[in-house]
């Protein structure tokens, strides 16, 4: 049943604008999510809304709000619709206690299920493709996409979250960030590609540059094994040492990430193709500095 207050602003509160005051750290966690997962306030807002409208507390944690702001934005056609029926099944008498309620609730949240909470529609296919092991059509980055999905992964540090697939217009396994796939649609074709035994090896030693049996071999000097020591993100794992040579569990795509802030400190041995990137990646530099600097 609706209250007999908020009958009284009946109009008023359908408004599909939302203007309310949060706490300023709600701001500030909602200004970060909105440039990671490249959303804009009105989306990110909607997507919240959509995800917790159902979860409405009466008894819910009231604000002390010192230090606020004020949070503004428009609801879309579709979640208007689900406020107003809401109405009609939750009796609550603040419309501005409500929303705030549902930001303290998703800002509560670690950042990667704040993730999962922002792409509940596509995650519901994928893992609906995954139990079916049928074949997805996905809008990511520059363009569509066809892949088969076989799981939903985490980073270690719980930041991010990733689809393992087989693209099919790579000809090659991948991982997606899920925060970039835009929309997703089941098709009808079945898996051509499955293989338990890698899907496992995957699920038992993620990363998302997809290190797990990849080696890198390179030679550090004293200075670049501290600055090995030092630099934590993207960081390879040594699983061998020769004197001042390691082998690392890595792709190339991590050590193209990691391994160039070491400059003349570490030297790239195998595989040869990456060591030519790397002799390449050198080359460019030493010609824009001769063309610039002398």
């Amino acid at each position: 049943m609706v209250s007999s207050i908020f009958r009284g602003n009946l109009m008023a509160d359908f408004e599909p604008k939302v203007r309310i005051t949060v706490p300023a750290y709600i701001q500030d966690i909602l200004n970060t999510d909105m440039y990671d997962f490249d959303l804009t306030k009105n989306k990110i807002c909607n997507e919240i809304f959509f995800a917790f409208h159902q979860s409405h507390n009466e008894q819910a944690k009231r604000f002390r709000l010192q230090e606020s702001t004020i949070l503004q934005f428009t609801l879309s056609n579709e979640n208007l619709d689900l406020f107003i029926k809401l109405t009609d099944q939750v009796n609550f008498t603040n419309k501005a206690e409500f929303f705030r309620q549902m930001f303290f609730d998703y800002c509560s949240q670690p950042r990667y299920v704040r993730e999962l909470s922002l792409n509940e529609k596509s995650i519901k296919l994928v893992n609906k493709a995954i139990k079916e092991q049928k074949q997805l059509r996905i809008r990511y980055k520059d363009g569509l996409r066809l892949v088969e999905p076989y799981a939903l992964l985490k980073s270690d540090n719980e930041t991010r979250n990733y689809v393992y697939v087989y693209c099919h217009n790579k000809h090659d396994y991948c991982i997606y960030r899920l925060a970039n796939i835009e929309a997703v649609s089941i098709t009808a074709n079945a898996f051509e590609h499955y293989d338990q035994s890698l899907i496992d090896g995957i699920r038992h030693n993620f990363d998302p540059f997809l290190s797990y049996g990849q080696t890198v071999k390179a030679r550090l000097t004293e200075a670049g094994f501290q600055i090995y020591e030092r630099n934590i993100t993207h960081r390879p794992q040594i699983i061998k040492q020769d004197g001042n040579t390691y082998e690392f569990e890595c792709s190339a795509i991590r050590a193209k990430l990691y391994f160039p802030k070491f400059f003349g400190e570490v030297e790239i041995l195998e595989p040869l193709e990456l060591r030519e990137w790397f002799k390449n990646g050198i080359k460019n530099m030493m010609n824009v500095y001769q063309v610039n600097g002398g």
